[in-house]
């Protein structure tokens, strides 16, 4: 398994490029170390606490997606007549991490978002995607987020994704610094674990795609995607003391996702009970 920094490493590397106030930054140190280290992981140790895990951590996969075009349009945005972008660099990293996340995974030898693949992953093992598969049916049919969300979310997954996509419409700031500390630099700190127990033999084959899939995520936020959003904070948020709240709301509602997971599968038998 590929190795990253420890927890505390990286998110002091985050917090060493801004200038925002000390007790802001000891809430997000605090609510990342209870993200990046929640008893979710060792708890999601049979195949029918994970199927309860993918059925809700799906939300999460999908509302990335608002994030990082969020993302996208501060500093690479799509405008008629086109216009140099304010910082190049920034923008070919936005380029890069939107050409790998919505086309850089293969299904049925297509290209595929990390989204699609994540169904076809729950598909494989066996789970029900037609919630989040008519969310996105409604959404095609120009029905709004907020119309539909509590209608087919469960509601600690519909908490998460309303959080995700005030932020995404937030500030330039907001925006990169939610998409910084609440994603790119936590996702390779958060899976590591889960995905130990997918290598075990209680868990089984029918979700070597979705350990496929974490692995991939842990080694190219690790490597790549997370330097590169580093990057875009020192930039962009550094002195902006909203952007630090920002960052601070998305983590905890990640918290917040992973309290309401492991709740709900205390009825169910973990390792140590089958």
């Amino acid at each position: 398994m590929h190795k990253t920094e420890n927890t505390l490493t990286r998110v002091e590397t985050a917090l060493s490029v801004t200038r925002w106030d000390s007790a802001l930054c000891a809430e997000i140190r605090s609510a990342y170390h209870e993200a990046t280290t929640h008893g979710v992981f060792v708890a999601m140790s049979t195949p029918e606490r994970l199927a309860r895990f993918m059925e809700k951590h799906v939300w999460a996969v999908w509302d990335f997606m608002s994030l990082m075009k969020g993302v996208q349009d501060v500093l690479a945005p799509t405008t008629r007549p086109w216009l140099p972008a304010a910082h190049a660099d920034l923008a070919r990293l936005v380029n890069e991490i939107v050409l790998e996340e919505e086309g850089g995974f293969h299904v049925d030898g297509r290209s595929a978002s990390h989204f699609e693949y994540y169904l076809e992953a729950m598909r494989r093992a066996g789970l029900d995607t037609q919630q989040i598969k008519g969310f996105i049916r409604s959404l095609r049919d120009g029905l709004h987020w907020d119309e539909v969300l509590e209608r087919f979310a469960p509601a600690p997954a519909a908490r998460f994704v309303r959080v995700t996509l005030e932020l995404s419409e937030g500030s330039p700031a907001e925006r990169i610094a939610a998409f910084t500390l609440g994603r790119e630099q936590l996702i390779p700190e958060m899976f590591p674990v889960l995905s130990s127990h997918l290598a075990g033999p209680r868990v089984g084959r029918d979700f070597e795609l979705f350990q496929d899939y974490l692995e991939r995520h842990i080694e190219i936020d690790g490597d790549e995607h997370g330097p590169a959003a580093q990057k875009m904070l020192e930039i962009w948020a550094a002195d902006d003391p909203a952007a630090g709240r920002a960052a601070l709301r998305a983590v905890r509602a990640r918290v917040d996702l992973w309290d309401s997971i492991l709740s709900s599968v205390s009825d169910l038998p973990g390792v140590d009970d089958v």
